[in-house]
């Protein structure tokens, strides 16, 4: 959703500093033209269903509450609010940081007393092949209807 403020080379140095939120990467109220606003569209949109839950999976390493405090600073300001922030704690690879915290979430959700709380789950990742292969796992493992909405095929 945000437009990342560096160059390929150094954005797996980027996504593991404490600061890459903050200035000189992000101005403290990035303008319009540090979002896609294509991508936050979606989101937006989901926002407005109250029967929807929001889970916003962020790639950046850690889990300080600076960093969730920032990303929810940074969310509000372009009207996103309510939103569940998951930062990649373990530092795992994506697939792996989506399948087991979007799992765990899952699995909390689905308790005996409320046992089919979701009936579809709505999945919006730049990367389609991880898509792909979250989708199959939340359609095996938890047996819900799950749709990949394709942002950026070329």
């Amino acid at each position: 959703m945000l437009r990342i403020p560096v160059e390929e080379d150094d954005f797996d140095s980027w996504l593991k500093s404490e600061r890459s939120l903050f200035y000189p990467y992000v101005s403290d109220l990035p303008g319009p033209e540090a979002w896609d606003d294509f991508a936050c569209s979606f989101i937006k949109k989901e926002m407005k269903d109250a029967g929807t839950d929001v889970l916003i999976f962020s790639e950046l390493q850690g889990e300080s509450k600076i960093l969730i405090k920032r990303i929810n600073f940074l969310l509000k300001s372009i009207g996103i609010k309510n939103a569940e922030i998951i930062t990649n704690k373990k530092e795992a690879d994506t697939e792996h940081f989506y399948k087991d915290d979007l799992g765990y979430f899952l699995s909390c959700s689905q308790t005996t007393s409320n046992k089919n709380k979701y009936k579809e789950v709505n999945l919006y990742v730049r990367d389609y092949e991880v898509s792909e292969k979250l989708a199959d796992y939340v359609i095996q493992k938890f047996s819900l209807t799950t749709v990949i909405h394709d942002l950026y095929s070329s």
